[in-house]
């Protein structure tokens, strides 16, 4: 886990594009995400079939890039954008 004091505020001028309702539904993913994680750690630790531990991880990977996928989205329409806009590169 990123230490909070570590984790930067976006650039000046630059301000963050997702709504309140967008950070919800992510908040939503990233908890469901972390309960996949969970029940990996029990899976593991209940000696659980191989191939069943490996379908979880499969499927927190796909959701963790999904939330990945959203954020860079926003990113690309928002900072990039502006960046542009201004003629930073």
């Amino acid at each position: 886990m990123v230490p909070r004091h570590s984790i930067k505020p976006a650039p000046a001028g630059l301000r963050p594009v997702l709504s309140e309702d967008e950070k919800s539904k992510l908040a939503n993913r990233l908890r469901r995400i972390s309960g996949q994680v969970a029940a990996v750690h029990r899976m593991m630790d209940e000696d659980a079939y191989c191939v069943e531990i490996l379908t979880q991880i499969a499927a927190a990977n796909g959701a963790l890039g999904k939330v990945g996928q959203i954020i860079l989205e926003s990113h690309i329409k928002s900072c990039v954008a502006a960046a542009l806009e201004c003629g930073n590169s």
